[in-house]
């Protein structure tokens, strides 16, 4: 009776503690491997939605004219979700608590307390971006510029709310990355070998530490030059004061930042696939530290330069051409390492090569924007539109390849190579197919934030729409893969239960 008995309690114990573990790694975890999944859960979620809005984005001009005002509701809407709440937030929240740990010989984040704080900001910051999208949708654009920010008659206090959440969040990540990073070259005397991935994690953390007090400014003169009271914070201040100056002070760092974190993803990807993870060379680490120099660099000149001066551009083309630099070097790094391995080309390695494409692309569009004359000419137009999108979808296709990294890790069964091959692809030809035809058009003259279509620019047009519903199934495709893997091993797990006695 007793054997009974005390085998009925050993039973009824595990299955109490998997609900226990399942509602803790929601929610109340201090596990940063346990958060690096929910974080990956709500970034799925805000990616299908900003790509069912970019879809409708790209057929709208070609379905229907007169809808502006829904048009501008859903660009912003569109923009608001995939840039603060995929391309910034995704790769430190997700894949930085997932391997930087173990990247740096660690048992855990430095401070787990901080690390759970910011998921939960995080959270909030997507509920208030709901409540905004449902409620009062914005019809700004993204980063919220002036004229639309000012002559807009929706309400903007949902969305600014939510977009300042987020960037706090994105601060609170940063901040505990960089410690983590310290913490543990403590412990180890100061040993430096490590891989290129935690120091990008730890740079790009930096920035965005150092960044975040900008956006904190920004909203508050978004919200008082609405209001008309902007010439409280010019007043006895020899600068110009403009909330466009203080917030792509916080938006350029911050998005160098996010593409830092994912060019040292795509060299763990790289390394692993070349034999380890060895060490990161002295040559790489400075590139990735001289990136991170460029990126926060951004925010003194716009915020000490005027806004659309010659002064202005002429600084920031320079940082433009400067970074393309510390860039090439580690294309170069990458193509030496895999050239003397010759890898078997896996799905995470063709979604880290569809990354470096893509950043590449980004990156020459850029240094083709960066001359003043065309700088000026490009600045709002759908150029400028198509070459944010290109280091925006580089992010994601990196982000992309460390999760067909660590999915054997997470769901014990790898996700499956042909889907992953297949999804890189796609989203590769998706990007160009959708893009390209943009930048044509934005260097003929085409405005970003408008139904209205270049003269002659129907066709180009209508090819960047049918690249759209490419880029959507690969992306699809890419979704699938990782779900299709966590229900394998479910399975697996159910199977496996049946058949034990």
């Amino acid at each position: 009776m007793s054997d009974t008995t005390n085998s009925s309690s050993r039973t009824a114990k595990p299955a109490s503690a998997a609900t226990a573990s399942t509602g803790e790694m929601w929610l109340f975890t201090l596990d940063h491997r346990r958060l690096a999944r929910a974080w990956a859960a709500v970034t799925a979620v805000v990616l299908v939605a900003g790509v069912v809005l970019g879809l409708g984005l790209a057929f709208q001009p070609l379905a229907d004219a007169g809808a502006v005002e829904t048009f501008r509701r859903m660009y912003t809407m569109h923009g608001l979700a995939l840039v603060a709440l995929v391309v910034l937030p995704a790769i430190p929240g997700v894949l930085g608590n997932a391997l930087l740990p173990e990247s740096c010989g660690v048992e855990g984040m430095a401070w787990p307390g901080l690390n759970r704080l910011a998921f939960h900001i995080h959270l909030f910051g997507v509920a208030l971006f709901l409540v905004a999208f449902s409620v009062a949708p914005a019809d700004t654009g993204w980063s919220f510029d002036a004229p639309f920010a000012f002559g807009s008659a929706s309400s903007l206090a949902w969305s600014v709310a939510g977009l300042l959440t987020v960037g706090v969040a994105s601060a609170c990540s940063g901040a505990n990355l960089v410690a983590t990073f310290v913490e543990s070259r403590l412990k180890n005397r100061g040993n430096l070998d490590v891989p290129l991935f935690a120091w990008a994690l730890a740079a790009g953390g930096l920035v965005q530490v150092l960044a975040a007090p900008f956006l904190c400014v920004a909203a508050v003169l978004l919200v008082a030059q609405r209001a008309g009271a902007a010439d409280v914070f010019a007043s006895g201040v020899a600068i110009d004061v403009s909330y466009a100056q203080w917030f792509w002070a916080w938006a350029h760092p911050a998005m160098g930042a996010a593409v830092i974190a994912a060019l040292g993803l795509v060299d763990d990807v790289v390394t692993r696939h070349a034999g380890g993870r060895a060490p990161a060379s002295r040559s790489l680490v400075l590139c990735i530290l001289a990136l991170a120099v460029l990126a926060f660099a951004g925010s003194p000149v716009h915020w000490i330069g005027r806004t659309n001066s010659p002064a202005d551009s002429l600084s920031a083309s320079a940082l433009a051409l400067a970074a393309g630099v510390p860039f090439a070097g580690l294309v170069a790094g990458w193509i030496a390492t895999l050239g003397s391995a010759s890898p078997r080309p896996t799905g995470a390695l063709c979604a880290a090569a569809t990354a470096i494409v893509l950043f590449t692309c980004g990156a020459l569009a850029g240094l083709f924007a960066a001359s003043v004359p065309a700088g000026a000419l490009l600045q709002q137009s759908s150029f400028a539109s198509a070459q944010l999108h290109f280091s925006g979808l580089g992010v994601v296709a990196a982000l992309y390849a460390g999760l067909l990294q660590v999915s054997p890790d997470w769901f014990g069964v790898p996700v499956r190579e042909g889907q992953g091959r297949g999804a890189s692809a796609l989203i590769l030809a998706g990007t160009l197919a959708t893009f390209v035809p943009k930048l044509v058009l934005g260097a003929q003259g085409q405005p970003s934030r408008t139904l209205e279509i270049l003269a002659g620019g129907e066709a180009l047009t209508l090819a960047s729409a049918v690249g759209g519903i490419v880029l959507a199934l690969g992306l699809g495709l890419a979704a699938w893969s990782i779900v299709g893997a966590f229900l394998a091993s479910h399975g697996a797990s159910n199977t496996a239960a049946e058949v034990a006695p």
